[in-house]
């Protein structure tokens, strides 16, 4: 019989865009007893402004810098799940300090889903381009196979994607 193995101090949920990070995050929070917390919404709590926003007036490299430093804020806590941006995770600045801090799980969801998911959206600044976004899809794939969990999301409900989590840990709820 497996043994009980506690979560990690932190959980961070990585993935592209439309992955479902932001939807997966609270129920697992909740389920742990955890702090969600949503990157970018801290980013646009702290600014005033929205990524959309931030992108359009500073630019990619000056958001970036603003992930990273605000990350490292909240890395001050514990019992956090931290939904990331999709692309906080390939920083390899950002990559490390998770990896000191906690666990990262990889929310995996086909190119078709998340083009699906997105379509509507319209605050997704990498998102307005087709092929800008396929390029990058695939330029993240490599890079997210880092993160310590992997879970495929395509067509499944997200109350079971926060289950195949938990058994990650073997937690049982």
């Amino acid at each position: 019989m497996d043994k009980y193995v506690s979560p990690p101090d932190s959980i961070y949920l990585v993935g592209f865009m439309g992955s479902g990070k932001s939807t997966i995050g609270p129920l697992l929070a909740q389920r742990l007893g955890y702090r969600f917390v949503d990157l970018d919404s801290v980013i646009e709590q702290e600014t005033g402004e929205s990524i959309k926003e931030i992108f359009a007036r500073h630019g990619e490299s000056y958001f970036r810098r603003l992930e990273t430093d605000t990350l490292r804020k909240l890395l001050h806590s514990s019992k956090l799940v931290i939904a990331l941006g999709g692309g906080t995770f390939v920083k390899e600045e950002n990559r490390v300090l998770l990896k000191r801090t906690g666990t990262s799980v990889w929310l995996k969801v086909s190119l078709e889903e998340a083009e699906r998911r997105c379509r509507q959206e319209k605050q997704r600044p990498l998102a307005r381009d087709k092929s800008q976004f396929e390029k990058l899809y695939k330029d993240r794939q490599a890079i997210y196979q880092s993160a310590d969990i992997h879970i495929e999301t395509d067509g499944k409900e997200p109350n079971c994607v926060c289950e195949l989590i938990l058994q990650k840990f073997r937690i049982v709820c």
